[in-house]
């Protein structure tokens, strides 16, 4: 996994909760023409254990008023609490998280800047491949190559990291719950990455996992290997049809 994950530097502290310390991944690129997307991985983003935690939340409750108000239940709103389980339960499920073992959390581009609020829909192959598009750098802001050769190398980038991953132990062996691909495309130096981030709940599984099965409480399984294949799926369609802004 070593090329594919940021190089760590240990632990620090920060307003008294501790945090990784690795590499910054964008210090190669531009960051006035630097395009940004985060995919989260995975048939599901949260833990087993969490679907015990029955303990109602006013924070996460408000963060579903300003998606959609119209899910919550009218106890909900009485309380104007709902548990985790809940919150994480309806991201997933309005996502392309349960379909496609992947979803789109932000993108960032020079000219805008996409949050959950209006990503958190995106759930078909047709939809996830638009936004994709919309990440890309448009064929007039680009200097030095096309969209299409800067599709070509993260295709490139996510096809040797599937090969990767496949062969590694510790991905073997461990679960990974919210993990993040984070892309970078730049329009002016025409260069492009992948990489493997947020580690916070990764955790060591009692037995090998194959990470390309569905989900049921007790397996462990995360679907990570779900979500690669249909990113490389859809990014090498995306670079058969040809159709760039």
């Amino acid at each position: 996994m070593h090329p594919f994950v940021p190089q760590y530097h240990g632990m620090v502290e920060m307003e008294g909760k501790d945090y990784f310390k690795l590499t910054d991944v964008q210090i190669p690129f531009n960051q006035k023409t630097l395009h940004l997307m985060d995919v989260k991985m995975g048939v599901r983003c949260y833990e087993e254990g969490e679907i015990e935690d029955a303990t109602p939340r006013a924070d996460l409750y408000e963060r579903m008023y300003q998606i959609a108000p119209s899910e919550l239940s009218f106890s909900e709103r009485s309380e104007e609490k709902i548990t985790k389980l809940r919150w994480m339960t309806f991201r997933d499920r309005e996502s392309s998280t349960n379909t496609l073992g992947f979803r789109i959390d932000g993108i960032r581009t020079c000219s805008e800047l996409r949050r959950l609020t209006e990503l958190y829909s995106t759930r078909s192959p047709e939809a996830t491949m638009e936004a994709f598009r919309s990440f890309l750098p448009s064929a007039a802001d680009c200097k030095r190559i096309p969209p299409r050769d800067l599709a070509a190398g993260l295709l490139d980038r996510l096809v040797s990291m599937r090969l990767a991953l496949s062969r590694s132990a510790v991905f073997a062996q461990h679960e990974f719950i919210g993990t993040t691909l984070f892309f970078m495309a730049d329009a002016s130096s025409g260069r492009s990455d992948v990489w493997i981030l947020d580690f916070g709940v990764t955790q060591p599984s009692e037995g090998p996992l194959k990470h390309n099965v569905p989900w049921s409480q007790g397996n462990h399984e995360d679907g990570f290997f779900i979500g690669l294949d249909n990113l490389i799926k859809q990014w090498r369609q995306m670079i058969q049809e040809g159709q760039w802004r």
